[in-house]
């Protein structure tokens, strides 16, 4: 029996490659996802920041200035607000100021494999 092996010509279809922008809004996207801007910690950061912490000192320190209310609460509170404020910053300036080195350790399959033979 005689096999006989036919080979096709594939047709050459101009594919696009998805992986480079094509226009300005791509480019921007592709930009922003290879930056630390992508990270989840970052936004979510961001997100503690404008929705909760900030607006609570800035109310906070106008009912104090405009109403005249000072009491040991709401001072314990501006204070509890301005330093988490402060800690998220400077997290967020840690996270977007460092190099391209993960903040998380990673463990490799290697260095597992190594780990349990010894």
């Amino acid at each position: 029996m005689t096999e006989v092996l036919i080979q096709q010509a594939t047709p050459n279809y101009d594919v696009p490659n998805l992986l480079e922008p094509a226009g300005k809004e791509e480019k921007f996207l592709a930009l922003v996802s290879q930056t630390k801007l992508a990270s989840t910690e970052a936004w979510g950061l961001l997100v503690t920041l404008i929705m909760q912490d900030a607006p609570f000192l800035i109310f906070r320190i106008i009912v104090v200035y405009h109403f005249g209310l000072v009491s040991n609460s709401i001072l314990y509170f501006i204070g509890k607000n301005s330093l988490l404020v402060v800690l998220e910053l400077y997290r967020s300036i840690i996270i977007l100021g460092s190099k391209d080195q993960d903040l998380t350790p990673s463990v490799s399959s290697e260095n597992c494999n190594e780990e349990l033979e010894t």
